[in-house]
């Protein structure tokens, strides 16, 4: 099943491919609310959306479009650290429209620090853990109960910041190559996250190994920046939205597959 979540301030949302569960917490009660994607009749149509997602290269400028349509929350939390190295590390050579280099730094700067006490100071940072234990319980199979997700780490290999990371370490390449600031910036940023989504998304083993170092950087930002030690309640509601989301789309999977299997129409041989 693919999925995946996302930490709220106050609860947690699991989303697959045809649902979106999420909870939270509010006066001691879980409340949990889900949204089923409406199924439409399979056509010959073409679906722009599911093409490009196979388009390598382009694939990662339309994950960040669709990421930033669907929720500038999550859009801004991805790009926070790779505008940092895209415009710092190119000692302010970069300019996105009226906005110079130096004034976009200063802004990201404020953003981040902002960013880091909401996770510091908030419960969010809590929930982005339980979600991170409750999807590591779910991935190995275990039952989603509070005592086995509670053994889970809280740090994730598929967490968005992974991402952010190849952003930067790209970002800097980019950055060491000679002449390199004199492309337009537009061109750069393009190229920057396209590949970095490519590298996020690899899954050969012996790729996957020798990014290893990098997936530790991840790890450790994780742990230390942007996740809290959960307590029970933090857990349980991010246990419920996982829980529901799977349901639910299991449901779904069942009812899919049937209707295709009676749509089979067997010719007996003559």
């Amino acid at each position: 099943m693919k999925y995946g979540g996302k930490a709220l301030i106050n609860g947690v949302k699991f989303q697959s491919d045809d649902v979106k569960v999420i909870s939270v917490r509010k006066n001691g009660e879980i409340k949990t609310t889900h949204q089923i994607k409406a199924k439409e009749e399979e056509v010959d149509d073409f679906d722009i959306d599911k093409y490009l997602q196979k388009v390598p290269i382009v694939r990662g400028m339309w994950f960040f479009i669709r990421t930033f349509l669907d929720t500038w929350k999550s859009f801004i939390s991805l790009f926070v650290f790779g505008f940092l190295f895209l415009f710092v590390m190119s000692k302010g050579s970069w300019s996105i429209g009226n906005f110079s280099a130096a004034e976009i730094e200063i802004a990201v700067i404020i953003f981040i620090i902002l960013y880091l006490m909401i996770f510091k100071l908030t419960p969010l940072g809590k929930y982005h853990a339980a979600e991170h234990m409750a999807a590591n319980c779910f991935n190995k199979n275990e039952e989603l109960t509070l005592e086995n997700v509670k053994s889970q780490s809280r740090i994730s290999e598929a967490c968005h910041l992974n991402l952010v990371i190849f952003i930067s370490l790209i970002s800097l390449i980019v950055w060491l190559i000679p002449y390199s600031t004199q492309i337009d910036g537009i061109v750069v940023l393009f190229v920057v996250l396209s590949l970095a989504y490519e590298l996020y998304i690899i899954r050969n083993k012996h790729v996957k190994k020798v990014l290893t170092p990098i997936y530790y950087i991840g790890y450790g930002l994780q742990y230390l920046l942007f996740t809290a030690r959960p307590a029970a309640e933090h857990l349980e509601t991010a246990i419920r939205s996982l829980k529901k989301m799977a349901a639910l789309q299991e449901s779904i999977d069942k009812e899919t597959a049937a209707k295709k299997s009676a749509s089979v129409t067997f010719h007996p041989a003559k």
